[in-house]
């Protein structure tokens, strides 16, 4: 049986993704969808302390870097209007009873007329 590859059995569509929060798993998405050709935009309280650079460490049970993932953020920025319009993917990256309120901040400035992910 010839096993198959899945990212060389689909071609998958680059999306701009919108990242909503500025905790650890933000931190590791952005170098991951960056890389695989997505475009990322990050919704943040805090935009002056992110760098368009977003570094990812993979390290050992013994604390030492063994590889490292890069990726950039198109747009970053405190104001929803600025970076949910465009998103094709929206990633909720803070704790699960947060997703309410986010999700009422961030509906006005979803685009309704095409598919998005959430």
């Amino acid at each position: 049986m010839k096993s198959s590859n899945y990212n060389t059995c689909y071609s998958l569509p680059k999306l701009t993704t919108c990242v909503v929060g500025g905790g650890n798993s933000a931190h590791v998405l952005i170098p991951f969808l960056s890389t695989a050709g997505h475009t990322v935009n990050l919704l943040t309280r805090r935009p002056n302390d992110w760098n368009k650079v977003v570094t990812c460490d993979v390290t050992s049970m013994e604390n030492q870097v063994i590889k490292k993932f890069t990726g950039t953020c198109d747009k970053i920025s405190s104001d929803p209007n600025d970076v949910i319009p465009d998103a094709d993917a929206i990633i909720l990256c803070m704790p699960v009873h947060q997703y309410r309120n986010a999700l009422d901040r961030l509906a006005p400035f979803i685009d309704k007329s095409k598919v998005n992910f959430l």
